[in-house]
């Protein structure tokens, strides 16, 4: 019985673990995509466990003490779960305010968004079959933004502003 508690216990902060920190898993690849398979198969363990401890609590008329606690938790973390499914930290919050965002969707529904900071700096994500990001610092001049990426490789180097005067917005 105290196996299967500490199972239920290290199944419950594992989820919560993974829920919170999804911000930082795109960036492993491959093993994100193994790490997103993990979360359906806690959430059905945790639910069933759940389900299973409250029939054994309704069976002992509520008087095992450790059992109304364990309950509590599970309750807790699949709340939480459940209401913040990305977590309930914004990580994207400390990065600083948007000062523009451009989308663009492709084909099989890729698509990539260009945000840019108040501070100076810049993340492209890219998703398409994988996540990739992008970050670096910016700088506008007139119509145009120079893009200074951190990382080497093939990556965009400007922007061009244009102003879509139908609708009175601004467009890369």
């Amino acid at each position: 019985m105290l196996l299967k508690n500490k199972f239920l216990k290290t199944i419950a902060i594992l989820l919560l673990v993974i829920s919170n920190c999804s911000y930082y898993w795109e960036e492993f690849g491959l093993w994100s995509f193994l790490i997103y398979l993990l979360i359906p198969l806690f959430i059905v363990i945790l639910l069933f466990g759940l389900a299973f401890h409250l029939y054994l609590l309704f069976k002992e008329k509520f008087k095992n003490f450790f059992r109304i606690r364990l309950i509590c938790l599970l309750l807790l973390v699949s709340g939480v779960t459940y209401c913040y499914p990305f977590g309930f930290l914004n990580f994207e919050y400390f990065e600083g305010k948007d000062k523009l965002i451009a989308r663009y969707e492709g084909v099989a529904n890729c698509a990539t968004t260009l945000s840019l900071k108040e501070k100076g700096t810049f993340t492209i994500r890219s998703v398409c079959f994988g996540v990739e990001k992008t970050k670096g610092n910016y700088l506008i001049k007139k119509d145009t933004i120079f893009l200074s990426p951190k990382t080497n490789g093939e990556q965009y180097r400007f922007a061009i502003l244009q102003r879509d005067t139908a609708k009175n917005h601004f467009f890369c």
